[in-house]
């Protein structure tokens, strides 16, 4: 993914992209709500995975960084949590809103900045979110972390997954090949064409992090715990999209990426636990 080194500060806090993505959405919504019904058995593998860690929430309250569509409170919702998910995108809570009143799920979705919520000391069990970490700059990140730490009850947890990149090597290669559509917005240029990777670089609103930078801003806490890889082989399913393959190569990283491989660290993303 690269790390962004000439990507404008303020890229971090557009939400053009992202309230355009919201705006695809509401009348989808409301004309075929019954494809937004979600529970604990529809959502993505990664999601279950942050349910697995977080255990049983009810009567828990819990802080979702950067709810997006809502997927993960409206679950830990339904299990019997009390969930506030903030996002930073106007249009983005407002769908998020939308889709948990299709669940009769009764969380809360408000818009804020994660590097300074709008909650007084310890007011939270957990604190979740997937993807949105990368979302940050640098300074952003260690913010983050730090308001986490501030807002969570004495032994509270904040658990993440979070796109990666640990070796510079393997970065490098991987960028050698273009990726994504330009008509669909996902488009990658090649690390070889300057010019193009060079706009690309300044336009981009995320970046690539590494265990030792998410190690380093969750200094705060008194334990990190890398809990789980994701993704290795599959970026090739990026080259070659078809779905048996993407299928057979996302078999295969289950074992490449285990606790146990020397390849986890050239995964694409990974768990990371902060006990405060």
């Amino acid at each position: 993914m690269g790390k962004c080194m000439n990507c404008s500060e303020n890229n971090f806090f557009r939400q053009d992209r992202w309230n355009s993505y919201a705006g695809k959405w509401f009348e989808e919504v409301k004309n075929h709500p019954e494809r937004f019904l979600i529970d604990k058995d529809n959502i993505s593998p990664q999601l279950k995975d942050i349910l697995s860690e977080v255990g049983d929430v009810k009567g828990k309250k819990i802080l979702e960084y950067g709810s997006g569509r809502g997927e993960l409170s409206i679950v830990l919702s339904k299990l019997g949590a009390d969930v506030i998910g903030i996002d930073i995108g106007e249009d983005l809570v407002k769908l998020a809103g939308l889709i948990a009143e299709v669940n009769d799920a009764k969380c809360t979705f408000i818009v804020g900045n994660v590097e300074n919520l709008p909650f007084d000391r310890e007011q939270f069990d957990f604190v979740v979110g997937r993807k949105v970490l990368h979302h940050l700059s640098r300074e952003g990140l260690s913010k983050s972390l730090v308001e986490a730490h501030r807002v969570l009850k004495v032994n509270g947890k904040a658990v993440f997954i979070e796109p990666v990149e640990n070796s510079k090597v393997f970065d490098f290669l991987q960028n050698l090949f273009p990726v994504g559509s330009k008509a669909l917005g996902n488009y990658r240029p090649s690390i070889l064409n300057r010019k193009e990777w060079n706009k690309y670089l300044k336009v981009r609103d995320d970046r690539a992090l590494s265990n030792m930078e998410l190690l380093e801003a969750g200094r705060i806490y008194s334990m990190v715990e890398f809990k789980k890889y994701y993704g290795l082989l599959v970026r090739l399913g990026r080259l070659f999209p078809f779905e048996r393959f993407i299928s057979m190569l996302s078999k295969i990283d289950v074992l490449l990426t285990n606790n146990y491989s020397p390849l986890k660290f050239l995964s694409q993303a990974v768990m990371v636990v902060y006990i405060k």
